[in-house]
């Protein structure tokens, strides 16, 4: 009878697998620590749905959060989700292990972005500069050259080496003007920690047990999110429907001009843009940068008296939202009945090569300085948030034989 320790283990459903090819080409990677025991490593892989919403891709545990841990994650993550003509777009935090595991495994079939987020949380620590994080924001988040170059000016003004700091990072990785393929409106990692924040309490669970929690979470959230998108009347999401409409009243006070067919001239606060609706481009840059029409195109489209779904991604569709969720979670089932071969059954695995500390196990993570976090006091008396038990007014003391009394005793 064989047995080995427990090391790496990668989960993808097949319900993700199939519904992946329905979202944009985007995954966000994250790690967080695991709560248990043994501890490790939680890596998680998400994308993003036609209605902006959450799409979990695959789930991987490893022994640590180091370079050889991300390689296997990646190497997994390829092999079932890289398979897409479009080029592939991962963000992430600057985690060196992440970078150097993207580079090794994809090579030139994907692109590494970082997170704009944290990126302005380090220049924050590490200069303390007021004004300097929403600059480079500005910078980042802007869809034409010369809007980059103006906010960078702005920021070598207000500090050159902070400036120096940023461009040590090629602006291809941060910059939304610089990037070599679509990254959509995915600025950060935000999805990814939503995820890790969402599987908070799982984290805490044994291994076994944390992947049934997972997966009756997973289970929910596509049977929720089927019902909804056969709720929806009209062609696009919800999400894509109510940003267009957003822009409707805008876009009805350009003067539009007819250059021909498919292209205009569109004019906005004496500023000029060129709409081409057969190439579905527009010089501000922001219908090609996210595959939905801008102020600028609608007021095109409407000049023409088009539909405007025709001029918007496929993944915005709500028939394509539809078939990112087709897919089915089902449950494990009855030990009794599983079909499992007897020479998988014949293995005993054993727990990780980990020497268990003594001591009361890490909950939250470290927070860095960057972050503006206040602690959230709890009264151990009356739960409620503000202040501690020591200055307690709404409950009597305990010891009643103790010389302090409680304001309401006075």
């Amino acid at each position: 009878m064989s047995s080995c320790r427990f090391k790496y283990m990668f989960v993808a459903y097949s319900a993700s697998i199939t519904g992946w090819k329905y979202c944009r080409p985007l995954i966000v990677v994250d790690g967080t620590f695991l709560k248990g025991k043994y501890k490790g490593t939680l890596f998680v892989a998400c994308a993003k749905d036609g209605n902006n919403g959450i799409f979990p891709l695959a789930f991987g545990v490893g022994d640590w959060d180091n370079n050889l841990s991300w390689e296997w994650f990646m190497s997994r993550l390829k092999e079932t989700f890289g398979n897409r003509n479009d080029v592939l777009c991962i963000v992430s935090d600057r985690h060196q292990s992440i970078e150097r595991a993207i580079k090794l495994v994809f090579k030139e079939t994907a692109f590494h972005g970082v997170c704009t987020f944290h990126f302005k949380q380090n220049i924050k620590a590490r200069f303390k500069k007021a004004g300097a994080g929403e600059l480079f924001e500005s910078a980042a988040r802007a869809y034409r050259k010369e809007d980059f170059d103006y906010f960078m000016a702005k920021l070598g003004e207000l500090s050159p080496k902070i400036r120096e700091y940023v461009l040590e990072e090629d602006p291809r990785r941060w910059a939304r003007c610089f990037y070599p393929c679509r990254r959509y409106n995915a600025q950060t990692s935000n999805i990814a920690e939503s995820m890790n924040s969402a599987l908070k309490k799982a984290r805490e669970l044994h291994i076994v047990s944390m992947l049934e929690l997972l997966r009756e979470k997973l289970q929910t959230w596509f049977v929720e999110r089927t019902k909804a998108a056969n709720e929806v009347m009209h062609d696009l999401t919800p999400w894509a429907n109510e940003k267009l409409q957003k822009i409707l009243q805008k876009a009805f006070q350009m003067k539009v001009e007819t250059l021909t067919l498919s292209r205009f001239n569109i004019t906005e606060n004496q500023r000029e843009f060129i709409v081409d609706l057969e190439n579905r481009t527009c010089t501000c840059r922001r219908f090609e940068h996210e595959e939905l029409p801008c102020a600028h195109t609608i007021a095109a489209i409407d000049k023409r008296k088009l539909p405007k779904h025709p001029f918007c991604g496929r993944w915005y569709l709500n028939s394509e939202y539809k078939e990112t969720y087709k897919g089915v979670i089902h449950p494990v089932g009855n030990e009794d009945d599983w079909d499992i071969p007897e020479e998988i059954r014949e293995i005993i695995l054993k727990h990780p090569n980990y020497k268990v500390r003594k001591g009361r196990r890490q909950k939250e993570r470290y927070r860095p300085s960057s972050e503006n976090y206040v602690a959230k006091r709890k009264c151990g008396r009356c739960k409620q948030l503000g202040h501690t038990r020591k200055v307690c007014i709404k409950t009597p003391i305990a010891n009643a034989g103790s010389k302090r009394k409680s304001f309401e005793d006075a």
